[in-house]
């Protein structure tokens, strides 16, 4: 297990003892945490936290170990479960260590934890039907467990994003980005919605919404929403078309490596949309085996526009929805991709051939990924 850093902790001996006189007395198996309070640093490699509990009066042998646990939703983080694959709640089993104690590994997700997130938990002492102990007069044993994200700069990945620009045509519309590395996104503290746009994390998730409103000027517009993550962020590009007449489609014809012993090479430092306009170029983007070589292309009369990036599962149908011009300096390539079930990642290509371009210009790629 990780380790954890614990500070501030209280140590909180509560038994069922006498607050009402002498009718009042400590029952067989009461119970009580160990701690009041509990302060975890989360690290994006923090896994969990320790509960601890112990007897202040012995239980029988077919209880012990089992506790009951509640949680005190007033003084908890109104979205506290959201932070946890299992609450610890109900009847809980504990395990028993050399010195008595009884713990409980309580795991989490780590790199949800972005602020202040406040879990009080209380336990009933332990009881028999028909006495003391479950009708009001035992007294709770409570633990706050505050998780505090770290703020050492440099522990929280860098954000992956399925896409980092997002374009639209003039009638506007509605797109997603979703992170590839982590389960929750936030909205940068200074996004607002502009007056063309909102965006949005529904269900404190990892994806963004953005809608567009149709755009009247013949004038492009551009806007960038930020994202955060701990201690890092990224801005997504949000790219909308001017109404200066309907878009162009670009007449292309896909240029594949199927059939050959060539398969397409990449690295971290390319960018996820090329454009080649030269043998030699090519060749920086493929290998081959042996004596093989690519289909040619004559770069006399055609340009290569390369689109390239990966899936978290493996690809059931890729494809190229539309390529569309916006105005002189502008384009957008849009690709659907339709996962499958498998859990290995896979890497996907997609290179169009077009008519010959005299200077590069900036093409917005817009990457749909769903389900099947």
């Amino acid at each position: 297990m990780k380790k954890l850093i614990y500070c501030l902790v209280a140590i909180a001996l509560i038994a069922c003892n006498d607050k009402k006189g002498d009718d009042y007395v400590v029952q067989p198996g009461t119970y009580a945490f160990k701690q009041s309070e509990q302060i975890v640093y989360v690290t994006p490699t923090t896994e969990s936290f320790r509960l601890e509990a112990y007897y202040v009066s012995e239980p029988d042998d077919a209880s012990r170990g089992r506790f009951m646990i509640g949680i005190n939703e007033e003084k908890s983080s109104p979205n506290y479960a959201s932070h946890f694959p299992v609450v610890p709640r109900g009847y809980i089993s504990m395990t028993e260590d050399e010195n008595g104690t009884f713990y409980l590994d309580v795991y989490i997700y780590p790199k949800s934890i972005t602020e202040e997130v406040v879990l009080t938990l209380y336990m009933m002492c332990g009881y028999e039907e028909g006495t003391v102990g479950f009708d009001g007069n035992a007294p709770i044993n409570e633990t706050t467990i505050i998780l505090c994200p770290d703020e050492v700069e440099g522990k929280w990945d860098p954000i992956e994003l399925d896409k980092y620009e997002l374009s639209f045509t003039s009638e506007g519309g509605e797109d997603r980005v979703t992170s590839l590395n982590y389960d929750f996104l936030w909205l940068a503290d200074d996004v607002q919605d502009g007056e063309w746009y909102r965006a949005s994390i529904p269900n404190e998730g990892n994806t963004l919404v953005v809608t567009v409103d149709p755009n009247d000027s013949a004038e492009p517009r551009e806007a960038k929403i930020g994202l955060t993550v701990g201690d890092v962020f990224i801005d997504v590009k949000v790219y909308h078309a001017g109404n200066a007449g309907d878009t162009t489609e670009v007449s292309y014809t896909e240029y594949s490596l199927s059939g050959t012993s060539c398969e397409w090479n990449f690295t971290k430092e390319d960018s996820d949309i090329i454009v080649v306009n030269s043998r030699e170029e090519l060749e920086k983007y493929i290998v081959c085996d042996g004596e093989c070589t690519a289909p040619s292309v004559d770069f006399e009369k055609h340009s290569l526009v390369i689109a390239h990036g990966g899936c978290t599962n493996g690809i059931h149908q890729i494809g190229v929805s539309k390529f569309v011009k916006f105005s002189d300096e502008k384009y957008g390539l849009y690709i659907d991709i339709v996962m499958g079930w498998t859990d290995a990642p896979e890497l996907w290509t997609k290179a169009l051939l077009i008519e010959k371009w005299d200077k590069l210009y900036t093409i917005n790629l817009n990457v749909d990924v769903r389900y099947l």
